[in-house]
């Protein structure tokens, strides 16, 4: 099962990797792992848990300290705040994302960026009422005027580089935010995006707003996003 796993999950960090800037690590693993594989703090952060949330902290855990290493970047432990927010060790900025069948996490120096968001979906067809949920009018209409046959992909890339964006601001401003907050424009190919928040919120963001980048391969639509150390003032 987990050459299985490794065969579907290596083409999809190959494809995402590749499409990163080389300043940033990128690892993609199976959703569970063996639980005694994490060091002690971070073992106590997930004493109370049931068995497979304990597994999908595990394999989490598994794929940022991999992602680390294709950096050359090392630490002990990723313990939990009390917001179920990864505490990364001083130097290093990361982000982690989970499905169904895959964890992985996007890592980098804390001197070229300030924070990143990573996320992983599972390839779907969003329901409407889920799209007038995640959707502002903007974005609907540019929804609406792709082909058919590339619109359940971008609505999921939309969806997908809003929690991006999401993961990237919180570390920051510590600010949990609708849907409505962010207003995502990709270009034409839909592999990069701009996410502007709203103005009226004051997130203090240089420019009120992040880049990112989005793959669809295979199962996954996987966007990241970025606020590079040379925007934050």
């Amino acid at each position: 099962m987990l050459d299985f796993a490794n065969q579907h999950i290596e083409p999809l960090e190959t494809a995402l990797r590749a499409a990163l800037p080389d300043n940033l690590g990128i690892a993609l693993v199976p959703s569970v792992a063996d639980p005694s594989d994490l060091s002690v703090e971070e073992a106590r952060a997930v004493a109370r848990a049931i068995p497979s949330r304990k597994q999908e902290f595990a394999a989490g855990r598994r794929a940022a300290r991999q992602a680390a290493e294709a950096l050359n970047l090392a630490y002990l432990d990723l313990p939990m705040a009390a917001d179920r927010a990864p505490v990364w060790p001083k130097g290093m900025v990361g982000s982690i994302s989970h499905t169904r069948d895959t964890a992985g996490a996007l890592v980098s120096h804390a001197d070229s960026y300030v924070s990143l968001g990573f996320d992983l979906e599972d390839r779907q067809t969003l329901v409407d009422a889920l799209l007038d949920t995640i959707l502002n009018k903007q974005e609907r209409r540019w929804l609406d005027d792709l082909p058919g046959d590339r619109r359940d992909d971008a609505a999921l890339a939309i969806f997908s580089a809003k929690e991006s964006a999401f993961k990237c601001q919180y570390p920051i401003t510590g600010a949990m935010l609708g849907f409505d907050a962010v207003t995502i424009t990709f270009d034409r190919g839909i592999s990069r995006f701009s996410a502007a928040f709203n103005p009226e919120i004051a997130l203090g963001l240089p420019g009120n707003g992040l880049d990112g980048l989005a793959v669809v391969f295979g199962g996954k639509v996987m966007t990241a996003a970025f606020l590079p150390k040379a925007q934050s003032g």
